[in-house]
């Protein structure tokens, strides 16, 4: 304990008597750690909230768009029923869609379609208590065919069962910020989008609008066609439909075949299947933005890694370079290789320490003052001290190299060399 209390001792006393030097090395290290932390905290960032789950299951499911007839069409139906009230002709082509052998669920939706930019808003009130929220008018099988489930662990179908005409279904991030001191299924609230107040049937799980994003809240509005509440062709550029395919039915030639198959049932008075694409599609297009973002800062933090090893390992190359004098005397004096390596490792690690404090207390202010960002993920001091502790080692890594290599290569010197140039 005391070798290596006296070892630090001397190390700082080289490092203080070489301080004109060290300083400029120090202001380098704590530029370096400063901008490594920031690019690695954004990478830090973006892996733990792809930890968190998406919320629901978009494998095996297919978005089919409704094509509406024009009058220009030869097929086009010009009576009053097919012009304007079309609820009857929708749930027929619903209920062709779900007697396909190879379909397993139907679902259909208003202003909410998964990786597309469509959204309505509103604000839910329970007491003096004011969310504002995604509201998205589902049917009730929207559950089972995304994998929605519970925020209590029940299933699609469960959640699908307790979708009904007037209560809705809010999510679990939604449920905790309005109701924080009970359970929130068989409250009431206030939906300021229409003024209703309706009670909360069930919550499902959190959201993410895509894998990128923090879980949204949102709240899924029964969609229901009746006479008085009627489905019109002008309402169906907003609608959504979507089908999950059977696993064992799903494949490449799914589209090709399925379009073969129901393209002459699914004409329905002016309703035609339009277009037809894997949510695989969607999600692509949609990721691409995030992706290169991701792409760009990983970019940064290889830049600023590299430039950190080339940097250090300069620095210290060429003081090694400086010393070989020195190191050579010292084991002609009678210090191993080992322990010379020790101490230049320690003196590299000191002179990071003594750098990244401040760096540190940079990073602190920044994150706690709200200029790095908190979303997706919320900057907490979990956080910090991931992001600061991963640098450190990176960094760590960087010095070790950039000490052992020239140190290797400067104890070569034979102590009669070393003494003769000193």
């Amino acid at each position: 304990k005391c070798t290596v209390i006296n070892m630090f001792k001397h190390i700082f006393t080289i490092i203080w008597n070489n301080r004109r030097h060290n300083g400029w090395l120090i202001a380098g290290l704590f530029v370096i750690s400063t901008c490594m932390w920031y690019a690695v905290d954004y990478v830090y960032v973006i892996t733990v909230n792809q930890t968190r789950p998406l919320g629901f299951n978009w494998h095996n499911v297919y978005a089919l768009n409704i094509g509406v007839l024009t009058p220009e069409s030869a097929k086009f139906l010009s009576d009053n029923r097919h012009t304007k009230n079309a609820t009857d002709d929708f749930y027929a082509f619903i209920d062709r869609l779900e007697h396909h052998p190879a379909v397993e669920s139907v679902c259909y939706t208003n202003m909410h379609k998964h990786y597309v930019w469509m959204n309505q808003t509103a604000s839910l009130v329970h007491d003096t208590i004011t969310c504002n929220s995604y509201m998205r008018g589902v049917s009730s099988d929207y559950f089972r065919v995304f994998g929605v489930k519970g925020a209590d662990g029940s299933s699609p179908e469960q959640l699908s069962g307790k979708a009904n005409f007037t209560d809705i279904i809010i999510t679990d991030n939604l449920a905790r910020r309005l109701f924080p001191d009970r359970p929130a299924v068989g409250g009431w609230v206030k939906n300021n989008l229409n003024g209703d107040s309706v009670r909360i049937a069930a919550v499902c799980e959190s959201q993410k609008y895509n894998e990128f994003t923090a879980h949204q809240s949102a709240t899924y509005i029964p969609l229901i066609y009746t006479k008085k509440y009627p489905f019109y062709y002008l309402d169906a550029p907003y609608l959504g439909v979507y089908i999950r395919v059977r696993p064992d039915s799903d494949g490449e030639d799914f589209i090709r075949k399925f379009r073969k198959e129901m393209r002459e049932q699914l004409m329905i008075g002016n309703f035609y299947l339009g277009d037809m694409r894997p949510m695989s599609d969607y999600r692509n297009i949609q990721l691409k933005e995030p992706r290169n973002d991701l792409y760009t800062y990983l970019s940064v933090a290889v830049f600023f890694l590299m430039n950190a090893f080339l940097a250090v390992l300069g620095t210290f190359w060429f003081r090694t370079q400086q010393r070989r004098s020195e190191l050579g005397l010292r084991v002609a004096l009678g210090s191993t290789r080992v322990s010379l390596r020790k101490l230049l490792l320690g003196e590299g690690l000191i002179l990071l320490t003594l750098a990244f404090i401040p760096a540190i207390i940079v990073g602190a202010n920044l994150g706690f003052a709200e200029i790095v960002s908190d979303y997706p993920v919320e900057f907490t001091l979990l956080r910090f001290l991931a992001g600061m502790s991963v640098t450190y080692i990176l960094l760590a890594i960087t010095v070790f190299i950039a000490v052992w290599l020239p140190a290797r290569q400067a104890m070569g010197i034979q102590p009669a060399e070393a003494l003769h140039e000193e």
